[in-house]
């Protein structure tokens, strides 16, 4: 038996390669004799409560609840809540393209002040970046329809034209516009 020191009765089952409890609502506790919840892991002093390491001295290397609370993928130092070292971070995509990769057909970054105060971030299927507060589009950059320009625009434009946005510029920088519309032109 795997089992050492466990009575025939202790609630455990050794069935060969792996050790479980003998019933599904049995909960397992450790650092606790009163676990709450399926496994309940009580820090024990200042050690971290959980580390899942590469070898039996990598101190939590792969993974690392500290003490204080914080969680680290990749580092045995978590410092400020969440840190993720090394590769890359994905919500709303398995195949993450960069450190951090959000995706979302509706807006993909909101920043909070409150409940009633915040500014998001939404990049439409075209790539053109939406910027508002609180859920009001106030500015947008994206690709004109002119062929070598690029394009910063205000609130209500849905898309510009070679008539509608606030500034565009050339994209080797030789000319800057202003409200074509008026026809606001920057050397």
């Amino acid at each position: 038996s795997g089992l050492t020191g466990i009575s025939a009765n202790s609630g455990w089952t050794d069935g060969g390669t792996n050790v479980y409890t003998s019933t599904t609502t049995d909960n397992v506790g450790i650092g606790t004799t009163t676990p709450s919840t399926t496994v309940e892991i009580v820090r024990q002093g200042s050690a971290a409560p959980l580390m899942i390491s590469a070898t039996a001295t990598g101190d939590g290397n792969y993974l690392m609840v500290a003490s204080e609370g914080n969680i680290g993928i990749g580092t045995v130092a978590p410092r400020g809540g969440l840190v993720v070292m090394n590769g890359n971070t994905g919500i709303g995509t398995t195949n993450p393209a960069a450190k951090m990769n959000v995706s979302s057909t509706t807006e993909q970054l909101r920043l909070n002040y409150d409940s009633a105060s915040y500014a998001s971030l939404t990049t439409s299927s075209t790539g053109i970046l939406s910027i508002g507060t609180n859920g009001t589009t106030n500015f947008k950059i994206g690709n004109d329809p002119i062929p070598g320009y690029s394009n910063f625009w205000a609130g209500g434009v849905a898309t510009p034209d070679s008539t509608n946005y606030g500034w565009q510029i050339k994209n080797d920088a030789t000319e800057v516009w202003f409200n074509a519309a008026s026809g606001g032109y920057l050397a």
